[in-house]
């Protein structure tokens, strides 16, 4: 489960930062040549779950290179106060972790 709980966290974080969200829609498109958007289920349905992390897991390259490319920006656009800042960090770090990654892929085979 604390897989699963720092996927929802990395959705959550995309999805409330606008400027971290368009590197990330750049990053797919110049990768994928399309944009997937992230889900974030509600808490009461598995298959929004399971969705979510098959979503997740398709656009790992590109929040990979996202990451990778613009990781001053994202901290950036976190938000000026301490706290803001050390979650971009912790999901900046998630998503640069390569056990992440594998570990999405016990849930969902893309």
């Amino acid at each position: 489960m604390k897989d699963t709980k720092q996927v929802l966290e990395v959705v959550k974080w995309f999805n409330n930062h606008g400027k971290a969200l368009d590197l990330l829609r750049a990053q797919q498109k110049i990768i994928f040549l399309v944009v997937l958007h992230l889900i974030l289920p509600v808490i009461t349905r598995w298959t929004a779950h399971y969705c979510s992390l098959q979503c997740l897991k398709k656009v790992e390259r590109a929040i990979w290179a996202c990451v990778v490319t613009h990781e001053d920006t994202l901290r950036v656009c976190a938000g000026r106060k301490p706290e803001q800042i050390a979650a971009a960090e912790v999901i900046i770090e998630t998503c640069k972790q390569n056990g992440f990654w594998k570990n999405i892929t016990r849930y969902v085979d893309t």
